[in-house]
């Protein structure tokens, strides 16, 4: 977290100073790996990724000299990847291509190990495949939460759904919720496990949310 804010802290200067074109590459430089294993995590498809991750690209560019700071810059970003996300997938068209055309098993099999290099035993590949099965935004609360580790505000604020920002009790409010949604959702995910044999029913340890 310290070198997170170093980071943002010199980002933050080199707006103050004008140099925005230099702000956006510092930016992508620090955030880009890990927005786009948050895009392919959620959307599944590497081309709707791609597609994502290019609007957020286009989006920082052309608001980051704008930005207030009000948030951290990795929390405004994520929540602009997020929504962008959330408006892919509320699209009919998008939505049929997904269920009609799904991606090869080779090609999903290669683009987790591309994206996630620590996913490469047989049995961490099916707990991964278990998370398949979520919803996108449920995808979404253990990518932030289990592989990026945030806190849970930060959570709940890429997670807000108003247009304006939450207040601070509406905030607690909802990392309360998102909390007890994200321990329902791992006792899914142990069923699942469970049921896929994957663990076996005394065992409490929740890897599949892992």
């Amino acid at each position: 977290m310290g070198q997170a804010r170093e980071q943002e802290a010199e980002i933050k200067v080199l707006c103050e100073r004008g140099a925005h074109r230099e702000a956006v590459e510092r930016t992508i430089a620090t955030y880009g790996d890990e927005l786009a294993r948050f895009l392919v995590a959620v959307l599944h498809r590497r081309e709707l990724a791609e597609e994502a991750y290019s609007c957020v690209c286009e989006k920082l560019i052309k608001n980051l000299s704008r930005f207030r700071w009000e948030s951290s810059l990795r929390t405004w970003l994520f929540r602009v990847a997020r929504n962008d996300c959330m408006e892919m997938l509320r699209s009919r068209q998008r939505r049929e291509q997904l269920m009609s055309d799904p991606l090869p098993e080779g090609e999903a099999q290669r683009e987790r190990t591309r994206t996630n290099p620590w996913l490469r035993t047989e049995v961490k590949e099916r707990f991964h495949a278990l998370r398949e099965q979520l919803s996108a935004p449920e995808r979404a609360l253990l990518q932030l939460k289990v592989e990026q580790g945030l806190p849970w505000t930060e959570v709940a604020q890429i997670l807000w759904d108003g247009d304006q920002p939450p207040t601070r009790e509406e905030l607690d409010k909802r990392a309360v919720a998102l909390r007890q949604q994200f321990r329902r959702l791992k006792d899914r995910l142990r069923a699942l496990a469970v049921e896929a044999g994957l663990v076996s029913s005394g065992d409490s340890t929740g890897s599949a949310a892992h």
